[in-house]
C-alpha cells in the first residue's frame, strides 16, 4: 500500500470517507482501542469539504482499501474530525 503505514492496532494513510452517497478522500490516522472499539482522526487539504457538514450526514463510512465501517463525529477542528467506531475496524 503506497503511501501508509499499517501495524496490527493502527492505520496511517489514505481513506475515503463516504457522506451520505458522496465520497471524500481524506488522510486518516487511525487506531483501535481496547474494548471493540477504534477511533482517530481524518482530515482534508480541500477547502471545498465541509467537516461540519461530514459531521452532520446521515450515513458515514470510512473506507480503508476494500474495507469500510460506519462510525460517528466526536468533534471537527477546521478541516480535522475526530472519530469514533464501533466494532470492526477498517484497517
Amino acid at each position: 500500500m503506497t503511501g501508509a503505514s499499517r501495524a496490527r492496532h493502527r492505520y496511517d494513510g489514505p481513506a475515503i470517507v463516504a457522506v451520505d452517497g458522496t465520497s471524500v478522500p481524506v488522510e486518516a490516522h487511525l487506531r483501535r482501542e481496547t474494548g471493540g472499539t477504534w477511533g482517530g482522526r481524518v482530515w482534508t487539504d480541500d477547502p471545498a469539504v465541509d467537516m461540519n457538514h461530514v459531521a452532520a450526514a446521515t450515513t458515514l463510512l470510512l473506507r480503508v482499501d476494500q474495507r469500510a465501517a460506519s462510525f460517528t463525529v466526536d468533534r471537527v477542528l477546521d478541516q480535522h474530525a475526530h472519530i469514533t467506531g464501533i466494532g470492526i475496524a477498517p484497517f
